[in-house]
């Protein structure tokens, strides 16, 4: 074998073990079973009265809610979407609130919507985090009532259509347990 032709293939060998070293021979990496059901929150979900239990709350059959979810990264962006909410006999204005949810278990300080119109955002301590497919959001503060501690947990129907939200809420007044179904806008 000449000099030339027994350089070519070190170079070769070299090149090969090179490329599969760094993943150009191997198919692209699929995302994680965690991920792909995580994913599975994203979208557009509108709640489902006649499948809930609101507790205490008593809304109006014109009542809607609608919860959207974008998934960015690792984080979750959810945007809450409220008409003709009532609150103890007093007609609302719509609402519409915003937070990011990084489910990271790292307490964070956050402001909430105010409860009425006129009264100052709330500031709340939350902390986010998977647990298996359940999304565990916990809350705590301080509003006009006291002190407040409330638990969210999220996850995704069997059949994928359905998001549904417990949530268990303390305050000085007394404990709040509610179940929201929403369902998917695009199943």
């Amino acid at each position: 074998m000449n000099r030339t032709m027994r350089n070519t293939c070190i170079i070769g060998a070299c090149l090969t073990a090179f490329l599969q070293a760094f993943g150009q021979n191997s198919q692209p990496a699929s995302p994680s079973p965690a991920a792909v059901r995580h994913a599975a929150f994203a979208g557009v979900w509108r709640l489902d009265l006649t499948k809930s239990n609101m507790g205490s709350d008593h809304p109006d059959t014109n009542y809607g809610f609608t919860k959207t979810f974008e998934l960015k990264g690792s984080t979750l962006l959810q945007k809450d979407h409220e008409i003709n909410v009532d609150i103890i006999g007093f007609a609302m204005p719509e609402r519409n609130s915003t937070a990011e949810l990084v489910p990271d278990r790292q307490e964070r300080t956050v402001e909430q919507p105010a409860p009425f119109p006129g009264m100052p955002p709330v500031r709340a301590r939350i902390t986010v985090e998977w647990q298996g497919d359940n999304l565990i959001v916990s809350e705590s503060g301080q509003s006009f009532i006291g002190a407040t501690n409330t638990s969210r947990r999220y996850y995704i129907s069997e059949d994928g259509a359905e998001l549904i939200e417990d949530i268990v809420g303390h305050t000085l007044f007394g404990d709040v347990e509610q179940k929201l179904v929403f369902a998917s806008n695009s199943k």
